[in-house]
């Protein structure tokens, strides 16, 4: 039975390295937009698939905002994944663009 396990373990992390690869592969692949829409619904499903992680959230704001109905907690949880499925497409793809694409993507104020 151990040695299933480890053949088993063993696909998962073969399956889980082709994913990031296929996932670098299309950031650089996609226009942003259609990038960013992607990842922010990979945000989505991970904040359906992960209870601990999205428990965990929803502690965290329950603690930072006491007396918040839940509706709305669940609703800020939620948004912090899609939010971080976006943040990570604009990370992978940080390294494969250009100086003058990351510029265009800042906004600078106060400069004289």
């Amino acid at each position: 039975m151990g040695g299933a396990w480890r053949v088993k373990r063993k696909h998962r992390r073969l399956l889980a390295l082709l994913l990031v690869k296929a996932l670098i592969l299309v950031t650089r692949l996609l226009p942003r937009r259609l990038g960013l829409g992607l990842f922010s619904a990979l945000g989505r499903l991970a904040f359906s698939a992960y209870r601990r992680d999205r428990d965990r959230a929803m502690s965290n704001i329950s603690l930072a905002f006491p007396g918040i109905d839940l509706l709305i907690v669940r609703a800020l949880a939620r948004g912090s994944f899609d939010s971080l499925g976006r943040n990570a497409f604009d990370a992978i793809r940080l390294v494969s663009i250009g100086g003058k694409e990351v510029l265009e993507l800042c906004t600078i104020s106060g400069e004289d």
